[in-house]
């Protein structure tokens, strides 16, 4: 059938040559990010390409700012990053597994 507007057509096994349409279902963006993340593949962390940082240098972030005594802005400079990515980290927005 037709696809509702603001939907596209998503793949319950996740298998790219798969051309099964029982597998298949529409979903918006937002579902299909959802489900992404539920089935464990998005990239988190160093496995995502876009990544700055490694898990060693977000722990010290944290340990560094808990210790007091530097600013947000420090830290952003010396690793690399914006201002807002160490505000991020710090509230554990962003590399909540580490």
């Amino acid at each position: 059938g037709p696809i509702p507007e603001g939907h596209g057509v998503l793949h319950r096994c996740d298998n790219p040559p798969c051309q099964n349409d029982r597998h298949w279902f529409t979903g918006t963006q937002t579902a299909n990010h959802a489900d992404m993340t539920m089935k464990g593949r998005n990239a988190m962390g160093e496995a995502n390409g876009w990544s700055r940082l490694t898990q060693d240098q977000v722990g010290e972030i944290r340990a560094r700012y808990a210790q007091g005594g530097v600013y947000h802005r420090e830290l952003a400079v010396e690793y690399g990053v914006s201002r807002t990515a160490v505000s991020a980290i710090l509230r554990r927005e962003i590399w909540q597994h580490v």
